[in-house]
């Protein structure tokens, strides 16, 4: 007997119904035998998946848990710097948007997730609502962003659309095209 059919145990079941027959194909069940595979070792199995289920868990979880922590320090970063200068209207440029694009989209994905921190305890709906909320606000903050750079240049008399950085963040606006 190999190893797996140790964990297995056989069993035939005997269904004698002297009723029982198909009357569309006229043959009788009297006296069939059915294999029945019982798994023995069912609740070790489940046990088993019950534990890499919780340690994915853990482990997403974990993954999230760092995640708001990174995107936190890094927008605290950009607004230490922002604000260790001389403030004036370009200033709200880097702020508004490491808020928006980095802060608030990112936990607004990670608002949907059963296993963030924050929001496990949310309902479903609830999550889907600070999802789109959270959008929202992101959105709105980074086109104010972007309007303070418009305004700043046409303050300054300077060229729009000149720098790669421009460029660049104009493409993930949709407003050009490479």
């Amino acid at each position: 007997m190999t190893e797996e059919n140790k964990n297995m145990e056989y069993t035939l079941l005997n269904r004698s119904n002297s009723s029982d027959s198909d009357m569309s194909t006229g043959k009788s069940e009297n006296a069939t035998t059915n294999l029945v595979i019982i798994d023995t070792d069912s609740t070790a199995s489940t046990a088993n998946m019950q534990q890499k289920t919780s340690a994915r868990k853990v482990f997403v979880e974990s993954v999230t848990t760092v995640t708001h922590i990174v995107l936190v320090q890094f927008v605290l970063f950009i607004l230490y710097l922002s604000f260790s200068h001389e403030v004036e209207l370009f200033t709200w440029h880097p702020i508004l948007l490491s808020v928006g694009w980095v802060l608030l989209m990112s936990e607004a994905i990670l608002a949907i997730s059963a296993e963030n921190c924050l929001t496990k305890c949310v309902s479903p709906r609830n999550r889907i609502f600070l999802h789109w909320t959270l959008q929202v606000t992101a959105a709105i903050l980074n086109y104010t962003g972007f309007a303070i750079v418009v305004i700043n240049k046409n303050n300054k008399n300077k060229e729009h659309f000149k720098t790669w950085h421009v460029k660049d963040s104009s493409v993930h606006y949709g407003w050009l095209r490479r």
